[in-house]
């Protein structure tokens, strides 16, 4: 469904642009995860040009992981380890670096909660 706001579809598109770019240097930078950028990137481009989405969704690199979501809410296991890995470094990170206890504590909480969600979704696979 796209807005009708020309700005509004305009900005959706540049985030979606913004998002794409993540996720390309998310797949060949450690820390940086590419999924999430590009599951963002979808849903902006959906919003905003439907050229743009079906390129994101039906590209042979970038749309494997945003089709295996949507149609199965699953994330292959390779990308569940490195999130889950990568959220430990910054778990241990933040622990060791951080002074101040409540962002802290609050960093450690939501990176064990998304861990936690990463870890409990579906690992089904589309075919080839």
């Amino acid at each position: 469904m796209l807005f009708k706001n020309r700005l509004v579809r305009a900005l959706l598109f540049i985030f979606g642009a913004i998002f794409v770019t993540l996720g390309v240097f998310g797949l060949f930078l450690p820390l940086l995860p590419a999924t999430p950028f590009l599951l963002l990137a979808a849903w902006c481009f959906m919003q905003s040009l439907e050229k743009a989405y079906h390129w994101i969704h039906n590209h042979s690199v970038l749309g494997r992981a945003i089709k295996n979501w949507q149609e199965n809410r699953a994330i292959s296991r390779s990308s569940k380890y490195f999130a889950i890995a990568c959220m430990f470094v910054s778990i241990v990170y933040t622990a060791i670096q951080v002074k101040a206890v409540l962002i802290k504590y609050s960093v450690i909480a939501f990176l064990v909660c998304v861990s936690i969600f990463i870890w409990t979704r579906n690992e089904n696979i589309l075919k080839d």
